[in-house]
């Protein structure tokens, strides 16, 4: 009998070729899908996804890494390179099987070409049959990583999926070791479902007889060309096959492997690896492959319970726990070995963060390349340090799997998994959090449980009495971080009993300025905070008090307005003193945007450059030298130290304690504050404090936003005075707080302003 045989080789190409099953020969292939496709995948575009690189390359499409702008995360698309038809069904059949062991499906759609695609997670790990080979090979490093038990778990994952999958009316009819991915975090993952079909739809259209040979069950070159439960059944045979005898089950030329598959099963794995494969699971492999359909186990599951059953009578507790003191010594030595890098690591990371601070802005490019190597050689030990984590974990769970009762295994296990839940808490990375927390939680050591779960002690001293302390606490909502409302309120001396997070007191007494007090809680940590309250005559009006950093000074609410500034312009000269130079002499100087009316400096209705200003915007075009005559000026005024502040003072007042990038939170969006995205082309200033959102942890507006302001610091390598703060003519990344500029103090451009600072006495 003569069939058309569409063949998928191991390197993802495929083969279409005449199949005589009476004579059992196979022609010279008619039509072989090309290696290198006419298009590349690279060149495919979408509104949503960025192409990255390329992963993958199959019979009919291409698998490609790409970035989601939509939700910020790394997915794989699949893009059909041929056959868009196929590619459809692949993905609407992919995306009806929602199962752990089954990629899952995102997205669909259509590229700007109008070819199709959908869009999965993104498998980083080695198939199944990568893995077998290097084991065969002599890989110790890949034995040692996947151990037998390990891969017949993987096994029974893949099983369950299936059995799943049959449940939900779909056959896979290409399930071989090639397709089973096994991934760098523990995941079991049977892909490639592109040539999967429904269980009671008819035959396909083509007649083609599709996949790979050497995994295809005898019925399917007769009876069943399309596949039944029974041959992918038969195809799990193999692949278990696979598994104990590493190595196919049929092996040649196509002729000689489909010679094999009609003359009857394979020969068992036990001769080609005598005495290194259990009988049971033996059995369960060559019933899977019987010739006849009817001799298979009926379900995917019944295959999945004896390899759950083998694993189980696996654990003898004598073998077992004489097997886990030996191992327990190797996983200690590799704990310690991951304990010392994790040292090495931090002593790097400290001296590279040492090397970023001293390094000059004018740094010359050796001065650099230094930098850049001491970067390199930070990444390399991290990638040691992880190297290590995995092994420590492994040969503890080798330990635990060995001797479920072995305590010392399972605290070493915990505290692993526990570090790693306090790095990602400190990160704010919450999902990595709750993935370690669930780790941890899986060890079953209570002590490990108690860290995870501590709650955080906050004790504040404050004076004067009858302060009350208000408790809020910051959320991440979109890029911002805002304050929910009031959680407690008691009077200080107070106690608070908070779990990990992001938080802010409001104090408040009588005849005192409110302030805020920022901190973050950690676990099962215990926080004593000391405050005094200043008195309303203290702080000048308009400013916020600030405390914490090591002195308590008072910031301005607002950058200086426009409307501040003119009261200063017209104040000193009245008093005789010169205000031409307060402005940069441009076209026009002074009068360009102000006017003399009855003796008395105003806005011109209209500037020089047609635009009408407004006097609660932030006073811009200023130099540094007029922002220290400003600061001088309202000292005399109000008899109180008030000076520009200084880069570190900016900063803290920026920051918080809960180590955000920017003044409202991690990320950063046009609509947080007058940035120039928001109005494109035409930035413009706005008046301050119309940005609710764009406000620090302390309460300080405008500080992402708006204006760039002086501060009092000098860059010590250049001697330029530093501005901070992000202005109405910055694209957004610059509004993050780390971001500093430099100018002369005699420069004044459109985006430079000023805020004052206070300092505070006892």
């Amino acid at each position: 009998m003569g069939r058309r045989l569409q063949i998928r080789n191991e390197d993802g190409t495929v083969t279409v070729c005449d199949i005589d099953v009476t004579g059992a020969t196979i022609s010279q292939p008619t039509a072989t899908q090309p290696e290198v496709e006419p298009r590349s995948p690279l060149e495919f575009s979408t509104s949503r996804y960025q192409i990255e690189s390329l992963v993958g390359r199959g019979g009919f499409a291409d698998v490609v890494r790409a970035f989601d702008r939509q939700l910020g995360r790394i997915v794989a698309l699949k893009i059909p390179h041929r056959d868009e038809a196929a590619l459809r069904m692949e993905g609407e059949l992919a995306a009806q099987l929602q199962h752990p062991n089954i990629v899952p499906v995102y997205d669909a759609g259509e590229g700007s070409d109008g070819s199709p695609y959908y869009a999965m997670k993104l498998l980083e790990g080695s198939s199944l049959r990568t893995v077998l080979k290097s084991i065969a090979a002599g890989d110790e490093t890949v034995s040692e990583r996947f151990g037998n038990v390990r891969l017949l778990e993987a096994f029974r994952q893949v099983c369950l999926a299936v059995e799943y999958a049959h449940d939900h009316g779909v056959l896979h009819r290409d399930i071989k070791p090639a397709n089973i991915v096994l991934g760098r975090y523990g995941e079991v993952v049977l892909a490639d479902w592109g040539i999967a079909c429904r269980i009671d739809a008819a035959d396909d259209e083509d007649g083609l007889l599709r996949g790979s040979l050497a995994y295809m069950a005898p019925e399917r070159f007769d009876r069943e060309p399309r596949g039944s439960i029974a041959t992918d059944i038969y195809a799990l045979g193999a692949a278990l096959y696979e598994i104990l005898a590493l190595t196919p089950p049929r092996r040649g030329t196509m002729d000689e492997i489909l010679a094999q598959i009609l003359e009857g099963p394979p020969a068992a794995p036990s001769a080609l690896r005598p005495g290194l494969v259990p009988l049971r699971l033996e059995s369960v492999c060559m019933r899977a492959l019987a010739t006849a359909a009817s001799d298979r186990p009926a379900r995917a599951a019944d295959i999945a319970e004896e390899i759950a059953k083998y694993l189980d009578a696996q654990r003898n507790e004598t073998v077992r726990k004489e097997r886990a003191t030996h191992s327990f010594e190797h996983a200690r030595q590799r704990f310690d070995r991951y304990r010392e890098l994790v040292h090495e690591a931090d002593n790097l990371r400290r001296n590279l963060d040492e090397q970023r601070a001293s390094i000059p802005a004018d740094a010359s490019l050796e001065q650099r390349r230094q930098l850049w190597r001491l970067e390199a050689e930070v990444e390399e030990s991290r990638v040691r340090r992880e190297v290590y984590f995995g092994r420590a974990v492994r040969a503890f769970e080798q330990v635990l799997h060995d001797d479920d009762e072995h305590t010392l295994a399972r605290a070493g296990l915990a505290e692993l998994y526990v570090e790693r839940f306090d790095e990602a808490e400190q990160a704010n990375d919450r999902v990595a959090a709750a993935r370690s927390a669930q780790l941890v939680r899986a060890t079953g050591y209570p002590p490990a449980v108690a860290k995870i779960t501590a709650q955080a002690e906050i004790v504040l001293h404050c004076e004067p009495e009858g302060t009350t302390a208000a408790l809020h606490e910051f959320r991440a909502v979109g890029p911002i971080y805002e304050l929910v409302d009031r959680i407690e309120q008691l009077a200080a001396p107070a106690r608070f009993i908070v779990g990990p997070g992001s938080y802010a007191l409001l104090l408040e007494c009588p005849g005192h300025q409110s302030m805020w007090v920022p901190f973050v809680a950690r676990r099962g940590e215990r926080q004593i905070l000391e405050r005094r309250m200043y008195r309303d005559e203290d702080v000048p009006p308009g400013f916020v008090v600030v405390t914490g950093m090591g002195h308590d000074f008072a910031l301005g609410l607002h950058p200086v307005t426009v409307g501040e500034f003119l009261q200063f312009m017209n104040d000193i000269s009245r008093a005789g003193e010169d205000v031409a130079d307060l402005i940069p002499d441009e076209a026009g100087g002074l009068t360009k945007y102000f006017e003399m009316i009855d003796g008395s400096w105003c806005l011109r209705e209209q500037d020089g450059d047609g635009d009408g200003w407004d006097l609660q915007w932030p006073m811009t075009m200023i130099c540094r030298d007029v922002a220290e005559r400003y600061a001088d000026w309202v000292a005399k005024r109000t008899d109180r130290y008030v000076r520009l502040p200084t880069q570190q003072e900016w900063d803290y007042a920026a920051y918080g304690a809960d180590g955000r990038r920017f003044p409202w939170g991690m990320r950063v969006d046009v609509g947080c504050g007058n940035l120039r995205a928001r109005l494109g082309a035409r930035s413009m200033p706005q008046p301050v404090g119309t940005f609710a959102v764009d406000q620090s942890p302390f309460g300080v507006r405008d500080m992402g936003g708006g204006v760039t302001e002086w501060t009092s610091s000098i860059d010590g390598p250049s001697g330029l005075g530093i501005l901070k703060g992000a202005s109405y003519n910055s694209p957004p990344e610059m509004a993050a707080i780390e971001i500093s500029r430099t100018a002369r103090a005699a420069e004044a451009f459109v985006h430079y302003g000023l805020r004052l600072c206070c300092h505070l006495t006892s």
